[in-house]
């Protein structure tokens, strides 16, 4: 990762004279790199976090996001502190629920089933992979219910297609199908 960051520093130094600023590699924090990123794209990154208990509003990180601006030709910096607000009860934890961020959640769980499966399939252990991916199928469908969302049906007819790829018997009924199966859970999560 690292070296693809240096190497983009140093490609757009040169093709668009944007001064080099990846020289010294920070210590501390969490780093993600994205090697490219166009206008209307979209990138999501979700983190699990433990937090201490409380009620009130506390500060529990500082994001900053650094990238080279095309049209500007200039290295940009974009820093901002993330707050939460500690819900007081229940029944104001529920209501705080972020339908966007559920839908997330979701995907990058069907992602997590999907290499699950994968992980399974190379094992030998079909009716452990499919149970998964069933498992999983259900999950997304009542989700797609509950949060008034049909694409995460989508995805659930989408997992239910490549669980159908897998035979019991311990070989695939589709060679192509069960290798897609395995490209798309080390590859990508469900968007």
């Amino acid at each position: 990762m690292r070296a693809q960051e240096i190497g983009v520093d140093v490609q757009a130094a040169a093709k668009h004279g944007i001064a080099r600023d990846r020289t010294e590699d920070a210590q501390g924090g969490m780093r993600f790199f994205l090697p490219a990123f166009g206008r209307d794209d979209a990138h999501a990154i979700l983190l699990k976090l433990d937090l201490p208990e409380g009620v009130a509003e506390r500060g529990i990180a500082t994001v900053e996001v650094k990238y080279k601006d095309l049209r500007k030709h200039a290295n940009t910096v974009d820093e901002r502190s993330i707050k939460a607000v500690w819900a007081d009860s229940d029944v104001a934890s529920v209501a705080t629920v972020d339908r966007s961020m559920q839908r997330t959640i979701q995907s990058f769980a069907a992602g997590e089933a999907l290499s699950q499966a994968a992980l399974r399939v190379q094992g030998n252990d079909m009716y452990g992979a499919m149970a998964l991916l069933d498992e999983r199928k259900g999950i997304l469908e009542q989700a797609a219910i509950t949060l008034g969302d049909p694409s995460l049906a989508l995805d659930a007819v989408r997992i239910a297609k490549l669980r159908n790829f897998i035979n019991p018997s311990g070989r695939p009924s589709d060679p192509l199908a069960l290798a897609m199966l395995v490209e798309t859970a080390g590859q990508t999560r469900l968007r």
